[in-house]
């Protein structure tokens, strides 16, 4: 630590006060092994949501032998509603975790998260 830092202004300043209090510690802050392991989190959690908007036209097409007609295909319509349905999921799945993290906390919400999962 430097001996310019001061600790968090009170609760009774500003919010934009303790804002840049916050970021400047993190301007300041030195590289170390967290920041590589929160990139990876971040890098995987993106990863996994890609892979599972990526997946749904291959399940989809799996559906389609497993419960189409005669060709292994599924009626459009049904095929179009499981495509639109897994973007439209994640689009609300993230509005709706994201606003709950906001209000319990992002650690709070992320084991949930990993509870609903399994």
């Amino acid at each position: 630590m430097s001996s310019s830092y001061t600790p968090y202004p009170p609760p009774s300043t500003g919010l934009n006060e303790r804002r840049r209090h916050a970021l400047e510690d993190v301007d300041n802050a030195t590289f170390s092994w967290f920041h590589v392991r929160v990139c990876l989190v971040a890098g995987i959690g993106f990863f996994t949501d890609a892979y599972d908007l990526f997946a749904i036209s291959i399940a989809a097409t799996m559906l389609g032998f497993v419960y189409g007609d005669d060709k292994g295909y599924l009626p459009h319509g049904q095929e179009f509603g499981i495509k639109v349905a897994s973007p439209m999921g994640t689009f609300v799945g993230q509005l709706l975790f994201g606003w709950l993290a906001d209000l319990v906390g992002r650690k709070r919400m992320y084991g949930l998260e990993v509870k609903i999962h399994r």
